[in-house]
C-alpha cells in the first residue's frame, strides 16, 4: 500500500509515517514546507505548499496513493 502525508512536518507527522512504514509496511510519501526540517528515513520526502493546486495534482498523479493523510495544522499556535 502507498501513504501520502501531507504535511508531515509538525509534531504528529514524524509518528503517523513512522506507524505506517514500521507496523503497517506502507510506502510513504510526506510532504513539508520549504521551512521545516524533516529526515525520515523509511519514507520519501518532499517540499510542496499546499496552495500549489498545480503541484499537489502531480504530484497526486506522480505517487498514486492508496491513502491520504493530511496533517496540517488549522490555525496558528501561540
Amino acid at each position: 500500500m502507498k501513504a501520502l502525508v501531507v504535511g508531515g512536518g509538525g509534531f504528529v507527522g514524524p509518528y503517523l509515517v513512522r506507524h505506517l512504514t514500521k507496523d503497517l509496511g506502507y510506502d510513504v510519501t510526506v510532504t513539508k514546507t520549504e521551512k521545516e526540517t524533516l529526515t525520515i528515513d523509511s519514507a520519501v520526502v518532499r517540499n510542496l505548499d499546499i496552495l500549489d493546486k498545480d503541484r499537489i495534482s502531480e504530484l497526486l498523479s506522480e505517487e498514486k496513493p492508496d491513502y491520504l493523510f493530511q496533517d496540517r495544522k488549522s490555525g496558528s499556535a501561540g
